[in-house]
């Protein structure tokens, strides 16, 4: 204008990016400054007051988010260094799949990171919303219109999380998932996809489940010369599948009563079989990853893997007073844990079975059994840190069957009950359980028998051959021992 102020408008933002990624892409590579300073224009772009954050459909990205997200990937194919330069387009994707959590205040993981570090980042944009949302909302009220205008963020959040899947999931080398390890970009993009999980804003992406685990089971040949952000990227494992499984944090310190009643957890839980996939892929990542002696990097973590699978567990032990109805979605999963601590506290683990309840049925229940072609030797450690709670675990669902059994009278318990309860006893039958998993009992592969003994015998007084039966399997297994 006359007073030689210069007047930016959406298109020319817009343009401005397209032209800055064009003349990049002119050249052959990209220098580490160059990938840093072109990602940092388009932050600065995105954030700019005069660029429109909203979209005609919620589902579709604005161009100047579709400019972003092209420069990043620009990033990933011309940097010089392709290690560096993955490893900054992921950190900058990391922060637009967490910018809508950041937006709308979400308590979900707000102390991370990730999160602070896109607070920060978009702090300007994040103020300017909190002005314009209350304007737009009055605006909406006096047109009695019943459509509130709101960010497209979540379209573009999406598209950040496949553009972050497929960098993760190309990493081509060891030097390349070193940079991206060291850097903290994998720790960041393990929360960031697990958000997208655990307290989806959109339809629930599987990023999470199809790159976390494999990509920890390769980051194991990479723990002497980085154990520090192997550490902290495992305990962020943890962090997502404590809130997958909806899990307060104070129900994760050593000796607290893991009961519903006292664990209240705000996050809304998710679908029983979105919760079964990611205990199955993360806990089967994590019995592949450990070897004879226990890593350094996951001493933590395992600590906190186990009292996640023994909360899994306590829908057993829930009064069906409490319960009410027959809860079967609810114990799929605690089926799914039980058989967990099953394998974990074997001698032998069977990689071929799932311990879901799809093969459980009211007329056979299916065991731990050992198949042939897939069994591997469990380390002594992991059965010992297992074995307790599989044991404190059985012995509140059998003294719970007994309870319930007592209250109805003759009436009949729920169905997935019995069916829960066998599946405990077959497993208790047939496990052969490590020698030194339990030190306060006998060192045989029965010792979970012997620690579990007065909950069997008491499970006597149930009216029910089927449950009888099995609780006689369990007790000849330890009748030698007991008479000799």
């Amino acid at each position: 204008d006359n007073n030689k102020t210069v007047v930016v408008t959406h298109d020319a933002l817009c343009l401005y990016l397209r032209q800055s990624s064009t003349i990049a892409n002119a050249h052959k590579w990209l220098t580490e400054a160059d990938a840093h300073a072109l990602l940092h224009v388009a932050r600065l772009v995105l954030m700019h007051v005069e660029v429109v954050q909203y979209a005609a459909d919620d589902c579709k990205m604005t161009n100047v988010q579709e400019q972003v997200l092209a420069v990043a990937r620009l990033v990933v194919a011309r940097g010089v260094d392709s290690a560096t330069a993955m490893a900054m387009a992921a950190e900058n994707l990391a922060m637009l799949v967490v910018l809508p959590y950041v937006v709308y205040a979400s308590r979900v993981l707000d102390t991370t990171d990730v999160v602070q570090m896109t607070s920060q980042a978009f702090a300007p944009m994040t103020k300017r919303l909190d002005v314009l949302y209350p304007l737009s909302n009055e605006s909406t009220e006096r047109k009695h219109s019943r459509r509130a205008v709101r960010p497209s963020f979540f379209a573009l959040s999406a598209g950040a999380l496949d553009c972050l899947g497929e960098v993760l999931s190309s990493l081509p080398s060891d030097d390349h998932r070193a940079q991206i390890l060291r850097s903290g970009v994998w720790k960041h993009a393990i929360v960031a996809m697990g958000m997208h999980m655990v307290a989806p804003l959109a339809p629930v992406s599987d990023w999470f489940v199809r790159v976390v685990p494999p990509k920890m089971i390769q980051l194991r040949s990479l723990a002497q010369p980085t154990c520090g952000a192997l550490k902290d990227a495992w305990n962020a494992v943890g962090s997502v599948l404590a809130l997958a499984m909806c899990i307060p944090p104070n129900m994760l310190d050593e000796g607290y009563d893991c009961s519903r009643e006292r664990c209240k957890s705000d996050t809304q839980a998710l679908a029983v079989d979105v919760q079964i996939r990611i205990v199955d892929a993360v806990v089967g990542a994590s019995v592949e990853y450990v070897g004879v002696e226990q890593p350094v990097e996951i001493a933590e973590y395992w600590t906190v893997l186990v009292r996640i699978l023994e909360w899994g567990a306590v829908v057993a032990a829930e009064p069906v007073v409490v319960l009410g109805t027959d809860s079967t979605n609810a114990q799929e999963l605690t089926m799914a844990c039980f058989g967990w601590l099953f394998r974990m506290t074997s001698v032998c683990l069977d990689n071929a079975s799932s311990g879901s309840a799809d093969s459980v049925s009211a007329d056979s229940v299916s065991a731990d059994s050992v198949s042939a072609d897939s069994v591997s030797a469990v380390p002594a450690w992991v059965s010992a840190a297992a074995a307790p709670a599989l044991v404190r675990r059985s012995a509140m669902a059998l003294d719970a069957f007994v309870n319930d059994s007592r209250l109805v009278g003759l009436s009949p318990l729920p169905q997935s009950r019995i069916v829960l309860v066998r599946l405990v006893l077959e497993n208790l039958a047939q496990l052969q359980c490590h020698p030194q998993a339990l030190t306060n009992s006998t060192q045989s592969p029965a010792s979970h028998i012997r620690a579990l003994y007065p909950n069997l015998v008491a499970l006597i007084s149930v009216n029910n051959s089927s449950i009888l039966r099995l609780v006689q399997q369990c007790l000849l297994r330890v009748s030698a021992e007991i008479l000799g």
